[in-house]
């Protein structure tokens, strides 16, 4: 039961720091790899404290493994059309050849971003990485910025 309190008490900590600062300034929440994977670790925990030890790292082994296979970025506060605006904005910025075929995009040939909407304002961005490109990463860094900037 120990486990369960310590549990609550970092993913209070967790969702005030994550959460908290960023919905204050009135910006949009954006969780990458390590964070996300921390903060998932720590739900799961939550979720699954109650259950066999098995079980619960049987699941966190299954996300963690997703988390570092795709690199997802959780975003909310922000729609699906702010965010391919915000990548071709961030691919004009760097001067970077942009592909777009629906939901996807490819950039300088050499990263995949997939945009998933999951709710209203709340969205997975996927990253595959093809091949080593400055450019790419490039943009992958002014289009979090981007992100960043938009008010909710």
């Amino acid at each position: 039961m120990q486990i369960l309190y310590i549990f609550l008490f970092i993913l209070l900590l967790l969702t005030s720091y994550f959460f908290g600062l960023p919905l204050y300034k009135k910006r949009p929440i954006i969780l990458k790899q390590l964070g996300l994977m921390v903060y998932s670790f720590v739900l799961t925990g939550v979720a699954f404290s109650l259950v066999e030890l098995w079980v619960y790292l049987a699941i966190t082994l299954t996300l963690l493994y997703s988390i570092v296979l795709l690199r997802p970025w959780f975003v909310y506060g922000v729609t699906t059309s702010m965010l391919s605006e915000a990548l071709q904005k961030a691919a004009t910025a760097t001067r970077s050849p942009i592909e777009q075929s629906q939901n996807t995009y490819k950039i300088d040939n050499s990263i995949e971003i997939r945009l998933w909407k999951v709710g209203k304002k709340i969205n997975l961005i996927l990253f595959r990485r093809r091949n080593q490109s400055k450019k790419a990463e490039l943009t992958k860094i002014v289009f979090k910025k981007f992100i960043q900037n938009y008010f909710i």
